[in-house]
């Protein structure tokens, strides 16, 4: 399906999705429990962050015998022990929900969606660019949402349709709320990106000649939050897996950006609402290109949707 166009007036509609649409569909009157379901989220990636920052020691020192140096698909044992760790803990404490990947999934069902080692090449390479998501879904719809970065143990969270906030020690006690940035202007605009795939280097390639600076965590759950923080201004990604990007969208979106959610391709658009539509239309123009070229740009797979 083509990129929708920025200049189509029903774009950002498209893309921008309230609770309300959610609402419509039924959420609201099932009476999911949303605001418990963000502490639990909240609790278990704190819990898997603390695990697998008390691992990091002895990883380094593996690391340092082995001469192992991180992969998309290495294994890391503090993975491991954290996903085992949070689906014991819902075990325990929502025995009635499902995992996925690990449970059979039912229509109506909550499910979680878990990436403990979101990063997992920065965590087995020493770079503190990794972090745990967590999110509760219905059927389609992200409910609920934690990112925690063991590191400096920074929370994100969000409830749908309760805002997003931020819990980070080295400023405040409190909880903070979150809100995307402001810029106005496409070309002094920092995005965030990926590099793991020959796709993805087409997405740098169209953008970069039209905005301010580029960055890569290399944990997409992180870059997703730092744009609801408002220390990016936009994320565009592909290949990017549910596991890796349902919490960290929730809370984008909850924060007030502009989101574009994937097909079974895997493309993510996260962006703040005053540059999106020049941002779309960057995107489109290098699609038009590559399909000129005969070959495929990244996003022209995008829908405009809300689901996960």
């Amino acid at each position: 399906m083509p990129l929708p166009r920025a200049h189509d007036k029903n774009t950002r509609e498209l893309c921008r999705y309230r609770q309300l649409d959610v609402q419509r569909k039924g959420v609201k009157n099932m009476h999911v429990p949303v605001d418990r379901l963000t502490e639990l989220a909240e609790d278990l990636a704190a819990r898997a962050a603390h695990l697998i920052w008390t691992d990091r020691l002895p990883a380094a020192a593996r690391r340092r015998v082995e001469g192992l140096r991180g992969t998309a698909t290495t294994i890391s044992p503090a993975g491991l022990g954290a996903e085992r760790l949070i689906r014991e803990l819902l075990a325990e404490y929502r025995p009635s929900d499902a995992v996925l990947g690990h449970t059979a999934v039912t229509p109506g069902q909550v499910t979680w969606v878990v990436d403990a080692l979101n990063g997992n090449a920065n965590y087995l390479s020493g770079l503190p660019s990794y972090s745990v998501s967590v999110a509760a879904m219905l059927d389609d719809v992200v409910l609920a949402a934690a990112v925690v970065e063991p590191h400096s143990r920074r929370t994100w969270s969000a409830g749908l349709g309760q805002g997003a906030r931020l819990h980070d020690r080295m400023i405040s006690d409190s909880w903070l709320e979150l809100g995307v940035s402001s810029t106005e202007r496409l070309d002094v605009a920092v995005v965030s990106t990926g590099f793991s795939t020959t796709a993805a280097t087409r997405v740098i390639g169209a953008l970069l000649p039209h905005i301010g600076d580029i960055r890569c965590s290399g944990s997409p759950a992180l870059d997703l939050v730092h744009v609801a923080a408002g220390w990016t201004d936009a994320h565009v990604d592909r290949g990017v897996s549910l596991r890796e990007r349902a919490a960290g969208l929730l809370i984008a979106e909850e924060a007030g950006a502009t989101v574009c959610q994937p097909g079974l391709d895997g493309v993510v658009l996260a962006s703040a609402s005053r540059i999106f539509d020049a941002l779309l239309q960057v995107l489109d123009r290098g699609a038009a290109a590559e399909a000129e070229a005969g070959t495929s740009l990244t996003l022209t797979a995008v829908r405009p949707r809300r689901t996960a």
